[in-house]
């Protein structure tokens, strides 16, 4: 995954495996603040499917909630999904 600037669209490009690709993406902040559900892989997987429904393929994890469990990436992955 690399980012950079294309001479010809005068705006940022997003490289995997050196190939260019147009990412539809939104932020993703925490299911929930208190961990309440945190241990429930079905509620993130149900959450990352929402997105997947509305066109997105890429999530960037918002940097001033908690870091997101496992089940969470085993859903982006499972679903295709690139986090940011």
């Amino acid at each position: 995954f690399s980012k950079m600037v294309d001479p010809e669209l005068e705006g940022p490009v997003l490289k995997v495996n050196e190939q260019k690709i147009f990412v539809r993406g939104g932020n993703w902040i925490t299911t929930d603040q208190f961990l309440r559900f945190a241990t429930d892989a079905q509620r993130y997987y149900t959450e990352v499917a929402y997105h997947v429904d509305m066109g997105l393929d890429m999530l960037r994890v918002w940097g001033g909630g908690i870091a997101e469990r496992d089940a969470f990436f085993d859903a982006c992955d499972e679903m295709g999904v690139l986090v940011w």
